[in-house]
């Protein structure tokens, strides 16, 4: 990782409640935010750790498949996209996130995967709130 990189993650992980994390082409995590390793944990009840392949923890074979689909979109494409989607256990803790991905490119070649994720559970439950009190 150059020295722009290590100061974009460093700036990154300084936002508490950032949840983002970036893979190698081998889906090996290269880097992740404390918050994802918190989602992590309790979406699929493991703690992850860098080199360690992402479909390791990923439990649920219909979310893994989703999650290849994804980075493969990312990868062969070239381009980014944002989708919302459910990740989880369904007996640990299953919920909503807006994920956006982005290749990560070094002279035009994808070297790597890099996601942002937003929880959506609380925008949802605002909503539904908010139709109970209208």
């Amino acid at each position: 990782m150059d020295n722009f990189q290590s100061l974009s993650m460093n700036l990154l992980e300084e936002q508490s409640d950032l949840i983002f994390f970036s893979l190698d082409l081998d889906y090996k995590y290269k880097n992740f935010s404390k918050k994802h390793s918190l989602v992590m944990e309790l979406i699929w009840g493991k703690k992850i750790d860098i080199g360690i392949s992402i479909f390791e923890y990923i439990s649920n074979d219909i979310d893994r498949e989703k999650a290849k689909n994804n980075f493969l979109q990312v990868i062969q494409t070239k381009l980014p996209f944002t989708i919302e989607e459910q990740f989880g256990d369904q007996f640990l803790h299953r919920s909503h996130y807006k994920d956006s991905y982005f290749p990560m490119l070094e002279n035009v070649k994808v070297v790597g995967i890099f996601v942002t994720v937003e929880e959506m559970n609380h925008i949802e439950d605002k909503q539904i709130f908010e139709q109970i009190v209208i």
